[in-house]
């Protein structure tokens, strides 16, 4: 494992010396996308002040250590809306949409059905 670390870091630090932040995203995102390990997640790296791709919380732009940031955020509260509608209670649910404008809820929806709400916008 550690040895494919090292290939994924070098990789990724070439292609940010080559061609800069936006070619790791693609490469990763593309990676990602084949991977059934899960083993690349996007975490806020401070050094970046973004959501990064990082291997085992090490970001793979600039190899800082990494924390779960906002997705642990968001994994805790859609833990916290699945407990609450397996006990029927939707209200942080309706809450959580409540704050959402109309057009963000819309473009959630596949694109075909966007016209279905135009009246909402």
């Amino acid at each position: 494992m550690i040895k494919k670390l090292k290939h994924i870091t070098q990789i990724c630090r070439d292609l940010y010396e080559d061609e800069g932040a936006t070619a790791v995203f693609a490469y990763m995102n593309d990676y990602m996308e084949r991977s059934k390990t899960g083993d690349v997640k996007y975490e806020h790296c401070k050094e970046c002040n973004s959501e990064t791709p990082a291997w085992r919380s090490i970001c793979l732009i600039c190899g800082q250590p990494t924390g779960p940031g906002r997705q642990a955020l968001v994994d805790a509260v859609i833990a916290d809306l699945k407990k609450g509608f397996d006990e029927g209670d939707y209200t942080v649910l309706n809450e959580l949409l409540m704050m959402l404008r109309n057009v963000n809820l819309i473009h959630a929806l596949p694109e075909e059905q966007w016209e279905k709400f135009n009246n909402l916008k």
